[in-house]
């Protein structure tokens, strides 16, 4: 799940729009990413760091500031899947 998220939102790149010298996101499929991630890091990441970062984040989200979010997001992602690898790693050994 963490993978395909990851890849979705890596995808969404190309859906970025510019106006006035801003990057944004006005697309159902970036809001479709946002829920479908946020979902994924306070089920696996209850009452982290990341989720009460997130949550904060996704409240001051606009059109004007969404492709930050996005950044934020989508490096936490790649965050977490290298931190869930290095735990199966340490479980494995």
């Amino acid at each position: 799940m963490l993978y395909h998220l990851i890849k979705l939102g890596e995808a969404l790149e190309s859906e970025v729009k510019q106006s006035e010298g801003r990057l944004y996101f006005d697309s159902v499929n970036f809001g479709v990413w946002v829920s479908k991630s946020i979902l994924y890091i306070e089920k696996y990441h209850k009452d982290s760091f990341i989720v009460n970062q997130m949550k904060q984040s996704y409240k001051e989200i606009d059109y004007t500031n969404n492709y930050t979010f996005y950044k934020l997001m989508l490096s936490t992602l790649k965050v977490i899947q290298e931190e869930e690898n290095e735990e199966k790693e340490g479980a494995k050994a």
